[in-house]
């Protein structure tokens, strides 16, 4: 019996009932028949919390109940295989995957209000809301949310990676000797004390390629990079005004120069750190990843309140560097979710490149959008060891074959390959 047909009288504690009386066979039974492991006692606990902490199970019994409650229903999920018990989703996930651990909780210092974007661990022990009568709803849908590295500020890593490339098109359309697009208006902007010329236009330059891509993302999307740059409005003169010196104003060729010395400017900034390394080499889009880990002890817990509404939701982390081996408090990575093989494929890319492997023994989940596994009536699948394997030998082939050596590619160059790349079938790969 499907979730979807279960009757509204379902005893929604048989599972703890199943756990007191250590039974795996009717755990697995319930579990076929629609019973979730996130609901909660009037102790607040969970089965998962139940089994726990009962000290006097044996080890290996202990295994097989756990096993029953979190495996997946997912019919192509290996033998063997539970969820998660603790998420993290980051649009770095390539700079965890080189540093081996979280850093500090926090990989991104420049997230959202309140949003302590970068350090948050989705635990399924932390109900979102204090009167839920279940742990975290949606489990793995949050962490994909920050998986996109998108938020309110124009700082937000999807933003950077926009702007990024971005600038990567205006100076390919300023060198053609193109004209920009005009917005008809002149511009008077302030060059703040201590700030040079450049680094106002730059300043300014940021904030223009954020509105644009916040008004008509899917003009951008559905253009083709090259003429990317005609989407913008640019004004026919900029006048700056110093604290300390006349008024300077550019039109014309000057305007061009202007503009495409901000640019570079503004590309270097968002080259030294500040934005995700797949996403620079993904055509300025995010690659977003969720870390799976084992069950980890000791979060804390932070309240956020909502954007527009008054909600106030509980999210999980840890302040302390947690590695990916895990640590004494547990959460050990079991698995990295991606959105495809085009995506595995970028990550594989960088890690060629930046000599950075991929740990061995972790599963790689690959989870399409949901309007993807919709369309194709499809659902999350897995790769392991050996096929991740197989997907990687692949890759290094078609390079050597190709006879690029990736490990001084340039950025540019790193861009062309992963595009082209990604355009091969992926599938045969693995």
């Amino acid at each position: 019996m499907g979730i979807k047909s279960l009757p509204s009288t379902v005893n929604t504690l048989a599972l703890h009932q199943a756990v007191e009386q250590q039974d795996v066979a009717q755990i697995e039974r319930l579990r076929q028949e629609g019973h979730r492991p996130n609901q909660l006692d009037n102790a607040r606990q969970s089965p998962v919390d139940l089994l726990a902490r009962r000290r006097s199970i044996d080890q290996q019994l202990r295994e097989h109940l756990h096993g029953a409650l979190l495996s997946s229903m997912n019919p192509g999920a290996p033998q063997g295989y539970t969820k998660p018990e603790a998420l993290h989703g980051s649009p770095w996930g390539f700079e965890i995957l080189a540093s081996g651990e979280l850093k500090g909780g926090i990989n991104d210092a420049k997230g959202g209000t309140q949003s302590l974007e970068g350090r948050i661990f989705f635990s399924d022990r932390t109900p979102e809301q204090p009167s839920d009568s279940v742990t975290r709803k949606d489990f793995r849908s949050k962490a994909r949310v920050y998986a996109r590295g998108e938020g309110m500020q124009s700082s937000n890593a999807a933003s950077r990676a926009f702007q990024h490339r971005m600038t990567q098109a205006i100076d390919r359309h300023l060198a053609s000797g193109a004209a920009l697009t005009s917005s008809g208006n002149s511009l008077r902007l302030p060059v703040n004390d201590g700030e040079t010329v450049d680094e106002a236009v730059a300043r300014w330059l940021q904030s223009l390629l954020n509105v644009s891509r916040n008004r008509n993302p899917a003009a951008f999307r559905a253009t083709p990079f090259e003429n990317s740059a005609s989407l913008l409005k640019f004004p026919e003169s900029i006048t700056l005004h110093s604290p300390n010196s006349s008024p300077q104003s550019y039109s014309g060729e000057a305007l061009r120069s202007l503009l495409m010395e901000a640019g570079n400017r503004l590309r270097s900034q968002l080259e030294q750190g500040n934005t995700p390394l797949l996403a620079l080499i993904n055509k300025g889009n995010v690659v977003p990843m969720v870390f799976g880990f084992g069950k980890i002890e000791g979060l804390k817990t932070h309240a956020i309140s909502g954007t527009l509404s008054k909600n106030i939701k509980n999210y999980s982390y840890q302040n302390e560097n947690h590695p990916l081996s895990g640590s004494a408090k547990g959460g050990k990575l079991k698995e990295i979710e991606l959105r495809s093989l085009e995506d595995l494929a970028t990550l594989s890319l960088a890690s060629l490149a930046k000599d950075v492997p991929l740990p061995g023994q972790t599963l790689i989940r690959i989870n399409p959008a949901a309007r993807d596994k919709a369309a194709q009536n499809t659902r999350a699948r897995y790769l392991d060891a050996q096929q991740l394997s197989r997907f990687q030998h692949r890759l290094t082939a078609l390079l050597k074959d190709e006879g690029i050596r990736i490990e001084n590619a340039t950025l540019p160059e790193l861009q062309q390959i992963n595009e082209a790349v990604r355009g091969n079938d992926l599938a045969a790969w693995i």
